[in-house]
């Protein structure tokens, strides 16, 4: 869904980043601001003055669309689902979770509370532009305000559009949960919506470029072709996530992986494991217990003179316990504690025992080996590039 992204900051606890391709929409909304909106919204000031209406407002348009989705991450961690990253991208912005909410009524208070914040927002700013403007505040201060008030009002507005993956989508994937009882068929039927959505978008961006508006009409087209790309995109997740569920972890586990000794010198493990294997990170274990995992740039750290003196007892990493998975736990659960820890592995354990290693190369296998036995082509294309992205 999003090309190269970049860290920006922390909100919240939140790890807030941007798609690539985000700085270039705020600079066009920003000059777009300056040159057409705020001159016909409020004529007769200079042009650095519109410049500076300008940049603020494409500045309060982005805090606005991030306090929108920092609402879904709040609420969503109020109930125990983790969420990653808040992204923003090309049109807007989106709370990652790393899981799918455990009932319909979560789903439902998760996904409205971002449209409530930005009615919120629109009312706050309308209220402070008007009560501003009767105290002869500058024009431009509050054209800007009355700006941000409509912006945000639209942005709530479009996100309760009833097509998945967009708000609305999820409140009546939310309700279709709820009377149906299926997650999985309520979210095909929202899907659905959403992609109906999509196309009357493209074509109403056809419409209008023909009419003459060539701008303004690749935007409804752009943001059409994004909402059914979106929609496809969260259906196929779904359609993974029901697959692993049915896998257990042990079945499709390596049970015999490359495992160091604590006793080995860091020397023999740079020979003998990360130069002749060729990973990065191997676990380690005796018969009895599960110590943890050696990872080769912490011995990068250590003075190679003392090689040959120190074990990999002495740089073993404890392992945490989202990094641990039980041999009787689902793929989809390995899958979750993959993303959420930004890992490609987890240590497979039983009462502190090693009993394997899960890669996310062993669950791609597992979807290729599902599509080729029920001939679902739609699923073999898309394994790889779903769990790698």
């Amino acid at each position: 869904m999003f090309g190269r992204r970049f860290p920006l900051f922390r909100l919240f606890g939140f790890q807030v980043r941007a798609d690539a391709g985000w700085l270039l929409i705020a600079s066009l909304v920003a000059w777009s601001l300056a040159v057409g909106a705020f001159p016909a919204l409020a004529p007769g000031l200079a042009a650095w003055v519109y410049w500076v209406m300008g940049i603020g407002g494409a500045l309060g348009l982005f805090a606005s669309i991030l306090l929108h989705e920092a609402s879904h991450a709040a609420v969503a961690r109020r109930y125990g689902l983790e969420t990653r990253f808040i992204t923003l991208w090309i049109f807007g912005g989106i709370a990652e979770t790393v899981s799918e909410p455990p009932s319909a009524p979560v789903e439902l208070r998760v996904a409205i509370a971002g449209p409530l914040c930005s009615f919120a927002i629109a009312g706050v700013a309308f209220v402070l532009g008007v009560s501003l403007d009767l105290l002869g505040v500058p024009l431009a201060v509050t054209a800007l305000l009355v700006y941000l008030a409509w912006m945000n009002f639209i942005l709530a507005v479009f996100n309760l559009l009833p097509g998945f993956p967009l708000d609305g989508g999820r409140v009546l994937r939310a309700l279709l949960w709820q009377a149906q009882g299926d997650l999985y068929t309520a979210t095909r039927r929202a899907t659905r919506v959403g992609q109906a959505i999509g196309l009357l978008l493209l074509a109403a961006g056809v419409f209008t470029a023909i009419r003459g508006n060539l701008l303004g009409g690749l935007w409804w087209i752009l943001i059409g072709s994004f909402l059914r790309r979106a929609a496809d995109s969260s259906m196929q997740q779904m359609e993974i996530q029901l697959v692993l569920e049915g896998v257990p972890v042990h079945r499709i586990m390596d049970r015999a992986p490359l495992v160091v000794s604590p006793a080995t010198t860091l020397d023999r493990f740079v020979q003998d494991y990360a130069y002749a294997k060729g990973r990065m990170r191997y676990p380690v274990a005796t018969a009895e217990e599960l110590l943890g995992y050696v990872d080769v740039a912490d011995v990068r750290e250590i003075p190679r003179e003392q090689w040959g003196e120190r074990s990999v007892a002495s740089v073993v990493h404890p392992p945490a316990a989202s990094a641990v998975i039980d041999p009787d736990a689902n793929g989809a659960e390995a899958l979750r504690r993959m993303i959420a820890s930004d890992v490609t592995s987890l240590l497979v354990a039983s009462d502190q025992r090693l009993e394997g290693v899960i890669s996310l190369d062993d669950l791609v296998r597992v979807l290729g080996v599902k599509s080729a036995l029920e001939g679902n082509t739609r699923l073999a294309a898309l394994r790889a590039s779903q769990l790698r992205r």
